[in-house]
């Protein structure tokens, strides 16, 4: 994933995405298992940033690089 896609994935869950983009990236997140990884993972983080209640799978932690 290019550095692009995760600002594009960053702004889309924090509502900033433009409209314009929005539809576009959806198809992409759609067709494309690793992005669907790397938005969760990126709705993780978001949510352990803002000290919310987080529910992972088992083996999550072993999984994070």
């Amino acid at each position: 994933m290019n550095e692009t896609l995760g600002e594009s994935l960053s702004a889309f869950l924090d509502g900033e995405l433009p409209r314009a983009e929005y539809a576009l990236l959806l198809r992409q997140i759609h067709a494309d298992a690793r992005l669907q990884e790397a938005l969760n993972r990126y709705a993780v983080m978001g949510e352990c940033l803002r000290g919310e209640t987080v529910q992972v799978s088992r083996g999550f932690a072993a999984r994070v690089q």
